[in-house]
């Protein structure tokens, strides 16, 4: 009976200790999961945190971590801001058109290469992958004189086609695995039923891969808004400016407007946070879509 009762005790003893390491375990990760937070988070805190000070407080020698006297006469002052505004709508009709486009010529070529034999398409692919290993700042040079011969330079669409040219291969390569995924039985009895290759491709393919096609989506945009290189060495008008060039004519050569450089900085971050925080559920899906077969 003794050793019956010391046993249970052992074993309630081990249990309590493995408990007690699995709480200290899920509280180690706890902290570090909110030291990165603090870290990722923190210079967008106080991007906000800057826009919303007055001048003055800016230039305090210790600011405060929250502001007392909070204002929104820099975002007045953007928002009455002509070339801005007219910066703004041009990154939006640049990412916007960017995206599509790639969507649209990247969900076909996935479609394509997934369901159809194509000969040399391994080769194809593996070239259109391969393209990724170059930075842009390779080409730049090469795009600047074909835009010019073509008499697109200074415009949005050399922009266009510069950044469709960067993210269209990757946009394919987050696509090509969700369309091989999709059951082969399904597609032969949609072909049964009188689907032919567009009824497929809009009728089973594009609803089923939905996940992943969202995920691209944000991937081209979000990288197509905050694109800057192709911007500066494309562009030189006001007509054809982006937001993220724009941002440059807050330093001046004796001072830098610091609260419009900073609202106009928030005006260009948080649209892009709320959409990827809103569609991030879709991200994952698709990044994670055709890891899995069955």
């Amino acid at each position: 009976m003794d050793k019956t009762k010391a046993t249970r005790i052992g074993r309630i003893r081990r249990e309590g200790s493995l408990r007690m390491f699995s709480t200290f375990v899920k509280f180690g990760k706890f902290l570090l999961i909110l030291l990165i937070s603090l870290i990722v988070l923190t210079p967008f805190y106080w991007l906000i945190v800057t826009s919303l000070r007055r001048t003055k407080d800016m230039m305090a020698l210790h600011p405060s971590l929250i502001p007392l006297d909070i204002t929104l006469e820099h975002y007045n002052k953007v928002l009455h801001n002509v070339n801005i505004l007219r910066y703004l709508l041009n990154s939006s009709i640049m990412a916007g058109t960017t995206t599509l486009l790639a969507l649209f010529i990247a969900t076909l070529a996935a479609f394509a290469l997934a369901r159809y034999f194509i000969k040399g398409a391994a080769i194809a692919t593996m070239g259109l992958f391969g393209t990724q290993m170059l930075p842009p700042v390779v080409v730049v040079v090469s795009l600047f004189t074909v835009w010019l011969r073509l008499g697109i330079y200074d415009t949005l669409f050399s922009l266009i086609l510069s950044n469709l040219a960067f993210r269209l291969p990757v946009l394919i390569w987050i696509l090509l695995p969700t369309f091989e995924t999709v059951p082969q039985d399904l597609e032969n009895a949609a072909i049964i039923d009188g689907c032919g290759g567009w009824g497929l491709l809009f009728r089973i393919f594009i609803p089923i891969c939905s996940p992943a096609l969202a995920a691209g989506a944000i991937y081209v945009f979000i990288f197509t808004w905050n694109e800057y290189l192709f911007a500066l060495c494309f562009t030189e008008s006001i007509s054809a400016r982006v937001l993220t060039l724009g941002i440059k004519e807050y330093f001046g050569q004796h001072f830098t407007d610091w609260g419009g450089l900073m609202a106009t900085s928030a005006i260009l971050t948080i649209p892009i946070l709320l959409l990827f925080f809103y569609l991030q559920k879709y991200l994952v899906k698709g990044l994670l879509a055709g890891s899995i077969k069955g």
